[in-house]
């Protein structure tokens, strides 16, 4: 039975760590002309367009959390939680600079 257990541990331990990924705050909520609660996160996977909900971000924040699928996430920045939704991921930097700076009506 203990062996079941520490499996079934490892295995929900590895699947939640698989879907984090860390990003980098770019243009926080505010930052964004198009859209006051439009944000910007860098992964290495390219860009991530998210609308803030809850909790505090400012550029250079350290960001983590499953960030490469769309709709509400909760995540974590800096230590504290937050609540997110993500409109866009995996994107380009132009296609960033066109949500963050274009029109609001996209």
């Amino acid at each position: 039975m203990n062996r079941f257990v520490l499996a079934l541990s490892t295995t929900a331990f590895c699947v939640s760590a698989v879907a984090q990924t860390a990003g980098v705050v770019i243009k926080a909520d505010g930052d964004c002309p198009a859209g006051y609660d439009r944000m910007i996160f860098v992964t290495r996977s390219g860009f991530v367009l998210a609308e803030h909900y809850s909790g505090s971000f400012l550029e250079g924040h350290r960001i983590f959390g499953n960030l490469h699928s769309y709709g509400f996430k909760n995540v974590r920045v800096n230590d504290s939680g937050a609540r997110i939704y993500i409109e866009d991921y995996m994107t380009s930097k132009d296609r960033a600079i066109e949500w963050c700076f274009g029109d609001e009506d996209e």
